[in-house]
């Protein structure tokens, strides 16, 4: 079980996901529909039929990588939230603009 996927409420579900499942008999998608679910939102690790396996074996990476973004997240948003109350980067100042001076045209 992975403890840390514990705490999500929610979590992306790709149209591709939708895709690769949408061919498989309807009892089947339930039960893949249902894995990602337990597996991004209480960590439990689903077993599958060897067609959903090879499905899985797809979604199974991206689903990874999203947690691992969520829990960095997590980790790194409170400095973030920390920098933003504090408004963000300050304004530059303009300076007045130089007085160019004026060039003469070259006579050939």
């Amino acid at each position: 079980m992975n403890l840390k996927a514990k705490s999500r409420d929610s979590f992306i579900f790709y149209r591709s996901f939708y895709e690769a499942t949408r061919e498989l008999p309807i009892s089947e998608q339930g039960y893949m529909y249902n894995a990602i679910a337990e597996y991004v939102l209480i960590g439990v690790i689903p077993k599958f039929e060897v067609v959903s396996k090879l499905i899985w074996i797809l979604i199974k990476p991206q689903l990874d990588a999203n947690i691992k973004r969520y829990e960095d997240g997590k980790k790194y948003g409170q400095r973030g939230a920390k920098y933003g109350k504090l408004g963000g980067r300050p304004k530059k100042t303009k300076k007045p603009p130089r007085n160019p001076v004026p060039r003469s045209k070259k006579t050939l």
